[in-house]
């Protein structure tokens, strides 16, 4: 587990938790394993890998859709980094703090391990909706998922098709 933050004057600007789920010689194992840590590890597990612990049919790339891409075996093999949250205060967003700190998370992973894929299912904070109701409520979380999904993708991310995950092979 990785957990980076900083805090400017005691107060806390950033926060981030990562964590290696590291695949094993027998596969199912390495998918019951992943149903036993955190709650995200558990859904990307469920979302995207097979009893058995491979990348599920629809995610391999079939050479029919051009804008789309498809992760293939790059999530069979090697360790597996999810972000399970990743937040910036919201003076510091947009400044290039978030960009540092994923750099160097991953930069990290790389130190642990030569190869793995970095997973990510973007979404918003309960601390940035819990103040709302209803369709205000709703619209926040949209918009929320949407700045994850753009800084995402601005750093190398990929989705797949029908995927919430984002995946940097």
């Amino acid at each position: 587990m990785m957990t980076a933050s900083a805090d400017k004057d005691c107060g806390v600007i950033f926060t981030c938790t990562a964590h290696f789920v590291e695949p094993d010689k027998n596969s199912s194992y390495f998918y019951e394993r992943m149903n036993v840590v955190p709650s995200e590890t558990a859904q990307l597990a469920s979302d995207l890998f097979d009893s058995g612990g491979c990348l599920r049919p629809e995610y391999r790339s079939r050479g029919t859709c051009q804008d789309v891409t498809s992760w293939d075996n790059e999530l069979d093999s090697g360790d597996i980094f999810v972000f399970e949250r990743f937040k910036v205060d919201k003076p510091l967003q947009r400044k290039g703090s978030a960009k540092s700190l994923c750099d160097n998370l991953i930069g990290q992973a790389i130190k642990e391990s030569q190869h793995f894929s970095a997973i990510v299912a973007p979404g918003a904070l309960e601390s940035e909706y819990r103040d709302y109701a209803g369709q205000e409520k709703e619209k926040v979380v949209k918009e929320q998922v949407s700045i994850a999904v753009q800084f995402e993708l601005a750093q190398g991310f990929r989705r797949d098709r029908g995927s919430n995950w984002l995946a940097l092979t």
